[in-house]
């Protein structure tokens, strides 16, 4: 499994884009910002590509595939990371 952090300035256009994955896949951090568990190991911009199918859809934004993490949050958020990141489920 492979966890991305997604950033955005059209929020609008990218969290419907997101319900695919599934409520427990995806987490919102800020506007704009979330972290998604994805199964397999896609790189970032397949990640990106596939969100819009080819409907040109997908809103001005980056995805960053997580590989380590530190820092200061919410016990969620590291429970979200650490299942994300131990295999694919």
């Amino acid at each position: 499994m492979t966890v991305f952090l997604l950033i955005t300035k059209e929020e609008a256009k990218l969290a419907p884009l997101l319900e695919k994955h599934g409520p427990e896949n995806v987490h919102r951090l800020d506007t704009g910002q979330w972290l998604v568990r994805v199964k397999g190991s896609p790189t970032a911009k397949t990640f990106w590509s596939d969100l819009d199918q080819g409907t040109e859809a997908t809103p001005v934004g980056f995805a960053i595939a997580v590989g380590d993490y530190y820092g200061f949050a919410a016990r969620y958020v590291w429970d979200f990371m650490a299942t994300g990141l131990k295999s694919d489920q």
